[in-house]
């Protein structure tokens, strides 16, 4: 059984921040969370002004979508809706497109407030000749999905933010799993120890329940509720209008087959229930979710964008087998590319080549092992050391968006490459937060909304979400997780470790999701599915794009000759044509069709550099 309706409550909700025998009201946030802490959860969409020019809702769901008790509690997803150019009773307005930035983990609702104008001018309709006479306006709408940022209750562990900074630096100490003869040892204890806390306070607290309800199968249910219920405020809307003294007049003396007539915007606006349909771009753990959607309920799929793809079959093993197959090339396109900027653009530049700058960062890596560089203070920032870990992170990081990462990973290569660690050692302490208890949180106690920043990541959300929506991975034993690594390492020698540590956070977590959907993860879709992948991705590899569309019929592949993982982060107008076309018009790209990019790093001329994906056979 795929679903069931499920039963919505209505919840008491406390305008204070006090709380009951230790325990904060189930929907209760950070009182500087704003607009959030200010917008009650109702089992509708009703929209509220927030951040600039945007709509804000927290739609009530319930916890457990399969059960008939009324009082299993319910949880408020934070949306937040990016408008459309035109109103809904306009006939050009094209519905609503969901986004999903990934993770598991990522705010959808902090990717529309910072991207959405991005997506909306990607997706919308322009006057050039790509929408074939088309023209469509989308709202774009980004959720919080279960467990993550402003939809509550949160995943929380930690008794305050003070108690999670001192865990986070305790982590950072140890260093990458296998970074030591002790580290896996200690990352497996510290991963296990995290998971035994989820599941104590879920025994305590009725808001740390949701760990049994914050896999991927409940939020694709809860996507499901997001359209049918934004399809019923659309309705609402396009009536409120018709029925204002600026809707009657616009509609007065209209023939009933004119497009401004009120019949014609009744047709166009109307809830149709069941059949409504979901438009929606997810990227890497995103396309997890689409492919979910797409195989749960096919006949309510509408345009659907898949960018950068992770293989339904790993995210069920709970792991990443085959996932990091291209990072080391990536890693060597770094120094072709330093190489083609030069020394004014590129700090690490060598005369001597690219493979002799690769070598030499190689030699940093294998002496940062033995000898961690000592940094001294600053007027800024305290004692630091740069480790093995550091530089391996960074560079992991780097692999995902090097348009916008490689210059100042080259800067921190080149700087602690002279010995010199300031500029690292200012790059790490950017990166944390300093917090005080505030008296809120001492009088309110540990755990409560009070005690959590409104918008920090929690580290048990990711661990949460993918090891919920996975089988037991058997990681947990030293045996196992070595052989795992040496499977790894055949891929990358640069980020295997970091990589590993994805999957050992998965060791001893024992909470099981009440539901889970587990496949056939294939099925003929209403509508046929996009899927976008750069030739070259550090962790979602373009042959997983292939694999996925073979399961779901009529879906194309477009390949775009970029570095990176999502496509969408490296301009190029011939994917942009193709996504707004397919958005517009349901037109899909040809098979086989490979978009060039219209920049590189270091802003090395693209007709200077050479075919990304000669090398991959596919």
């Amino acid at each position: 059984m795929l679903l069931s309706t499920g039963l919505i409550q209505k919840a008491t909700f406390s305008s204070g921040s006090s709380t009951l025998n230790g325990i904060a009201p189930l929907h209760e946030l950070h009182p500087d969370d704003l607009p959030w802490a200010n917008i009650r959860p109702d089992k509708d969409i009703i929209y509220h002004p927030c951040y600039d020019n945007l709509q804000c809702a927290r739609l009530l769901v319930p916890m457990d979508w399969n059960s008939t008790q009324l009082d299993d509690g319910t949880v408020a997803i934070a949306i937040v809706r990016v408008p459309a150019k035109v109103p809904v009773t306009d006939p050009s307005y094209g519905g609503a497109v969901f986004i999903n930035p990934g993770g598991p983990g990522a705010s959808g609702t902090q990717e529309a407030v910072r991207e959405g104008r991005q997506m909306q001018a990607l997706v919308d309709a322009t006057a050039d000749e790509t929408t074939s006479g088309a023209h469509k306006y989308f709202d774009i709408i980004g959720f919080d999905p279960r467990g993550v940022r402003q939809t509550s209750p949160r995943l929380i562990c930690f008794p305050d933010y003070h108690a999670r900074r001192i865990w986070e630096v305790q982590s950072e100490a140890e260093g990458t799993v296998a970074a030591s003869d002790v580290a896996t040892a200690v990352k497996k204890a510290r991963w296990s120890a995290m998971s035994k806390s989820c599941l104590d306070r879920a025994e305590k607290d009725p808001r740390a329940k949701v760990i049994y309800h914050l896999n991927t199968t409940p939020v694709v249910r809860d996507l499901l509720e997001m359209v049918e219920k934004h399809a019923e405020w659309r309705e609402k809307t396009a009536r409120s209008w018709l029925g204002s003294p600026v809707g009657r007049m616009a509609t007065m003396g209209q023939h009933a087959d004119h497009t401004s007539s009120w019949q014609s915007i009744l047709a166009r606006t109307s809830n149709r229930g069941q059949e409504e349909k979901l438009n929606f771009s997810g990227q890497s753990y995103g396309t997890f979710m689409g492919a979910m959607f797409a195989a749960m309920y096919p006949s309510r799929v509408g345009s659907m964008v898949l960018d950068s793809v992770k293989l339904p079959a790993e995210g069920l093993a709970g792991t990443r087998g085959s996932s990091i197959i291209h990072a080391d090339e990536i890693v060597k396109r770094l120094f072709d590319l330093c190489y083609g900027a030069g020394p004014e653009k590129c700090e690490f530049h060598s005369a001597f080549g690219p493979a002799a700058m690769q070598d030499e960062f190689d030699q940093l890596l294998e002496h940062l092992q033995i000898s961690p560089l000592s940094v001294s203070s600053t007027d800024s920032t305290g004692p630091e050391i740069i480790t093995w870990s550091d530089v391996t992170g960074a560079l992991r990081s780097a692999l995902y968006n090097p348009m916008k990462s490689f210059p100042n990973l080259v800067r921190l290569i080149a700087s602690v490459s002279r010995n010199d660690g300031t500029y690292f050692a200012k790059h790490k302490q950017r990166t944390k937060t300093h917090y005080n208890i505030s008296p809120e949180c001492a009088k309110d106690g540990p755990f409560s909304p009070s005690c959590m920043l409104p918008v920090s990541w929690e580290d048990e959300v990711n661990p949460g979400v993918s090891c919920s929506d996975a089988d037991h991975n058997g990681l947990d034993t030293v045996e196992n997780f070595d052989a795992y690594l040496k499977r790894l390492e055949s891929q990358s020698k640069y980020i295997a470790k970091p990589w590993a540590e994805l999957n050992m956070k998965c060791a001893g977590w024992t909470a099981k999701a009440k539901w889970r959907f587990t496949g056939p993860f294939t099925a003929n879709t209403s509508n046929p599915i996009l899927i976008l992948n750069n030739l070259l991705d550090p962790v979602t590899p373009v042959e997983n794009a292939i694999e996925v569309s073979k399961s779901y019929p009529g879906s194309v592949v477009l390949k775009q000759n970029g570095i990176g993982h999502i496509t969408i982060d490296t301009r190029s107008a011939c994917t942009t044509k193709y996504i707004r076309r397919y958005f517009q018009t349901g037109q899909l790209p040809p098979a086989n069709t490979t978009c060039e990019v219209d920049e590189r790093p270091f802003g090395v001329n693209v007709q200077c550099t050479s075919d990304l994906g000669a090398h991959i056979s596919i």
